[in-house]
């Protein structure tokens, strides 16, 4: 199902089964605009949150987790969270509802031996698998799918075939994810396995500091109190779970929603390297050519070229 604007009769029940019909049988994509507005604290299934021209805060267990620039949230089955915006030009919110239980399906698929799925196809899953409610990055195998999703529907209402795959190719994804967070603890120098799965949960609540706070003149400090551990012990964990510094992390951050401002809004280098956060132009041109393989000045026009030539080799 696809929602370019969520119901308003009833905003406390805002959610998935506001919309659907049948919670069994419905996956939903929901791309909407808001500005400077906000909603109450609602409940869902799981989902992926994303944003477009700016940035959009979700409220989740008393964070702010500050979602754009590239990066994409997940939220369990059941959560509760509220969320707004704060900037007078529109945001353009994506999100994908999983129908209960979907992800589940495709987990077993993906982790069953063939044989087994052959003897017993219909098997149900038994409960909901959690994952860490954070910020997730670019490199993960969703995103390139929530951008082909994303500029379908503004093309047109895909066909509903399609579309289905398309959460069935989301959903697989997802189970490369939860690889990905088994992988992360492991790297953990912990004996014990739920010690390294409690460093592994405030690590990554540092690292959504850090996601959610990159305009601001952070530190590592910062970063390790909001984790909740020492900063030496934070700065150390860090490197090991997810292979690079909080430095280097806040800097990536930085030059993706540097890199959306780019392409999405009227704006200039200088003003761009601001508003995300560098104090230094110069310093910010090289770091983006580095990063991104073209000067900033360029960026919108060489995404553009490689977008329309990508267009012209499936047609």
């Amino acid at each position: 199902m696809i929602l370019f604007d969520f119901p308003t009769d009833n905003p406390v029940r805002l959610g998935y089964d506001l919309i659907c019909q049948e919670m069994e049988v419905c996956n939903l994509a929901a791309l909407t605009l808001s500005a400077n507005g906000s909603w109450p604290t609602v409940q869902g299934t799981l989902s992926i949150k994303t944003a477009f021209n700016g940035a959009e805060t979700y409220v989740v267990d008393g964070r702010q987790l500050r979602v754009g620039g590239g990066q994409f949230l997940i939220l369990n089955e059941g959560q509760r969270y509220s969320g707004f915006v704060e900037q007078s030009a529109p945001v353009e919110s994506f999100s994908i509802f999983f129908r209960p239980g979907f992800f589940e399906e495709a987990f077993r698929v993906a982790t069953t031996p063939t044989e087994r799925l052959l003897d017993d196809p219909q098997s149900v899953p038994h409960g909901a698998i959690s994952f860490i409610e954070r910020m997730y990055d670019h490199e993960a195998g969703v995103w390139p799918m929530l951008d082909r999703l994303r500029n379908q529907l503004h093309a047109g209402k895909p066909e509903r075939t399609w579309l289905e795959e398309q959460f069935h190719q989301m959903a697989g994804a997802l189970v490369g994810v939860q690889h990905e967070l088994r992988h992360e603890r492991q790297r953990i120098p912990m004996v014990r396995a739920a010690t390294r799965a409690e460093l592994h949960r405030r690590l990554s609540q540092g690292r959504d500091f850090i996601a959610s706070s990159f305009a601001d003149p952070i530190t590592v400090a910062d970063a390790a109190r909001a984790a909740a551990v020492a900063p030496h012990h934070f700065l150390r964990l860090f490197r090991a779970a997810f292979g690079i510094t909080p430095h280097q992390y806040l800097t990536r951050v930085r030059l993706r929603h540097a890199a959306q401002l780019l392409m999405e809004e009227n704006i200039g280098v200088a003003a761009a390297c601001y508003q995300v956060g560098f104090e230094s132009p110069s310093s910010f041109s090289l770091l983006f050519r580095r990063h991104f393989g073209v000067p900033p000045a360029g960026y919108r026009a060489a995404v553009t070229g490689r977008k329309q030539s990508e267009q012209g080799e499936r047609e």
